[in-house]
């Protein structure tokens, strides 16, 4: 995490926040394939916390706050720019790449998409991908961007689990995807493990592009769901892309 820290020390020092990170140590707890490989101490504007890091096989990573705290904005603010493009699996080749080997992609982009549920539970994406026309149409959403899911109120909730999915639209001939994601005719999928006592969760998009004839769009769903004292509040985003990277 050396290089991490360091990126967050710059941006608290800029935003005048105190920043102590400390000891890391393993915990050997699992929920739903999910490993806690680690959990760092932190502490943030005189607040102290805990980082924790989950990882499953294929590489996918998620990271918690367990800790009760007041500064929730500044917190996560810091853990968010050090556990930037978080996600450990094998990438599919980077639209800079495919621009070098044939045609020139279209790239878009979209970050801060936000909603929130009944004021209690919220829902942060950001995201980015391409599309381009070699010898059929291709569309694709890179790994990295974000999907944060919090509670809000000055607690932690039960637990939150968050999901994702792409559906691709067109005369879909073939999808190719991160091993994480699963696939149903022109969806693809992710769904996390549900993580208790939290009240920050936040994981990366994974890699998945589909090429066909004629490709229309890819639509993003992302939601959390996040359950407190028996009620469940559902934040979720949807974003549809346009073949051309226009987005709506």
């Amino acid at each position: 995490m050396k290089k991490s820290i360091n990126l967050s020390l710059g941006l608290a020092l800029a935003l005048g926040i105190t920043v102590f990170p400390t000891m890391s140590y393993a915990d050997e707890e699992e929920t739903e394939g999910y490993e806690k490989v680690s959990t760092e101490e932190h502490e943030v504007a005189g607040e102290e916390f805990n980082l924790e890091k989950w990882q499953n096989p294929d590489g996918t990573t998620i990271y918690t706050i367990p800790t009760e705290v007041e500064n929730k904005e500044e917190i996560t603010d810091y853990v968010d720019e050090i556990t930037e493009d978080s996600n450990e699996s094998t990438p599919f080749k980077t639209a800079s790449q495919v621009e070098a080997e044939a045609g020139v992609p279209i790239k878009w982009s979209y970050s801060g998409l936000s909603n929130t549920d009944s004021g209690k539970a919220k829902i942060v994406t950001s995201a980015s991908g391409y599309s381009n026309h070699v010898v059929n149409e291709k569309m694709a959403v890179n790994k990295g961007g974000k999907i944060e899911g919090w509670y809000l109120p000055n607690a932690v909730a039960d637990s939150i689990k968050l999901r994702y999915s792409y559906t691709f639209s067109g005369t879909v001939l073939s999808i190719s995807k991160s091993p994480s994601l699963t696939k149903q005719n022109s969806t693809v999928s992710w769904a996390g493990p549900t993580i208790k006592k939290q009240f920050y969760s936040k994981t990366s998009y994974e890699s998945a592009s589909a090429s066909g004839i004629a490709m229309f769009s890819t639509t993003i769903k992302t939601s959390a769901e996040v359950v407190k004292g028996g009620i469940i509040y559902r934040p979720s985003t949807t974003k549809k892309i346009s073949f051309g990277g226009s987005g709506r």
